[in-house]
């Protein structure tokens, strides 16, 4: 609801089955304050007698798919880019993003999408809109855009650009995040990286809850760490299947 003059009083429709006065728009329930019915119906008409009957208007008389005009009203001057027309000369025209094509920012041309922009694999109704990257020199998706993986801090592993730090004279790589601060880790792998899940991000104080595999991986040293540096432990790869070996046997280690 926009706005009524109902004054406190809930704004009603009625559009039901086998009713062809339907709809009926007013205040509250009917009969008095009926603003709108159909079919020529002759019930509950005492707003039609009392305020010199009911009118319909509309906040625009612009020709389909313009935005604004001038008279005519076929006359435009500016053009509904969000749903893809543009504007030749006066006219509003429809550009078919079926076919790959697209409407530029300006909104005054129809442009066949020959390629997509820089890093963009595939790309669908605009050069920027990116579905798929090009993984094979670095670039990775995020939302509809193809990001470089590059800088001192970042590291590209196809399909992700991991981010890294250094400690104790060696790069660490960001692999499992979490980012819950009333529940630990969704993942039940002893800490292994078997386990999968969520949407992988390179912000390690991110939102994002994650991990990807790297049970499979050949690291030797893995990190365990609070998101602003300040708690940690390293351990050896040898050292943590040690004690999952133990804690499988029914030992407390510690």
């Amino acid at each position: 609801m926009v706005a009524s003059s109902c004054e406190g009083i809930t704004p009603t429709q009625h559009m039901r089955k086998d009713s062809p006065e339907d709809p009926w728009f007013g205040c509250g329930v009917h009969p008095e304050r009926l603003v709108y019915g159909e079919n020529n119906n002759t019930w509950h008409v005492q707003n039609l007698t009392a305020r010199q009957g009911v009118n319909v208007a509309v906040n625009s008389i612009c020709a389909t798919g313009c935005l604004t005009c001038t008279s005519p009203s076929t006359n435009c001057q500016s053009c509904n880019t969000a749903n893809h027309y543009y504007l030749s000369g006066s006219t509003c025209l429809l550009c078919d993003v079926a076919s790959g094509n697209y409407v530029p920012p300006a909104g005054d041309s129809c442009i066949p999408l020959t390629s997509c922009a820089t890093g963009c694999l595939t790309c669908s109704g605009s050069e920027n809109n990116c579905q798929s990257c090009e993984m094979a020199n670095s670039y990775y998706l995020i939302g509809t855009t193809c990001q470089l993986c590059s800088g001192v801090d970042f590291y590209w592993s196809e399909p992700h650009c991991i981010r890294t730090f250094t400690a104790l004279g060696e790069t660490w790589y960001y692999i499992r995040r979490n980012a819950q601060t009333n529940a630990w880790h969704p993942a039940t792998d002893n800490a292994t990286g078997a386990d999968v899940y969520g949407t992988f991000s390179n912000d390690p104080v991110g939102p994002d809850t994650f991990s990807i595999r790297y049970d499979n991986l050949a690291w030797t040293k893995i990190a365990f760490r609070t998101g602003d540096e300040t708690e940690y432990v390293f351990l050896d790869r040898s050292v943590l299947n040690n004690l999952i070996s133990e804690g499988a046997a029914g030992t407390n280690c510690s």
